[in-house]
């Protein structure tokens, strides 16, 4: 990715742990089922969604847990700083490639919110739009899929499935 591309791209990991039914409350996520534990939970700072965004962020997040069988994490809780290793060494297209040209020409600017999993080999996968300008949602879309992370998150040394925000800004 350039540096130099007038389209930033602002990354932000958040990953959700995983335990037994009798190490957690009845409300976490465990391989038993998963679900949201908002006590523990909370969107990283830098983004604030909007209720109808976070309803989607849950929503993602609830479904891939269960495709992980409960072993799915999230960075947003505070008890697994000393445990996880966040994805590393990401590669993706340039993502001013994919600004819209009729957007470009127009002078328009915007940004959008995306959810992504990382997979157990940095793939990504459930690219799913959060919130942002509407317009510029399938360009986010679209450079979300190139890419690809060299180590995704590490759990106790071992690799792990991750929900991960990333902010594409148009400019």
């Amino acid at each position: 990715m350039s540096t130099s591309s007038p389209v930033l791209l602002f990354a932000l990991c958040a990953l959700m742990p995983t335990a037994s039914p009798a190490e957690e409350p009845a409300n976490a996520a465990t391989s038993e089922s998963c679900v949201i534990d908002t006590a523990r939970v909370a969107p990283p700072v830098q983004v604030r969604y909007v209720d109808q965004a976070w309803a989607t962020r849950n929503e993602l997040f609830l479904r891939a847990c269960r495709e992980s069988d409960g072993a799915f994490v999230d960075v947003t809780d505070p008890t697994l700083n000393r445990r996880l290793v966040r994805p590393t060494d990401i590669t993706a297209e340039n993502s001013d490639d994919h600004y819209p040209p009729e957007l470009r020409k127009a002078g328009l600017t915007g940004w959008v919110d995306v959810m992504l999993v990382i997979e157990l080999d940095g793939s990504v996968s459930h690219i799913t739009p959060a919130q942002g300008a509407e317009a510029f949602r399938d360009a986010a879309v679209a450079v979300a899929k190139t890419m690809k992370f060299k180590q995704p998150a590490l759990l106790d040394g071992k690799p792990i499935r991750s929900l991960m925000y990333t902010r594409f800004t148009f400019q």
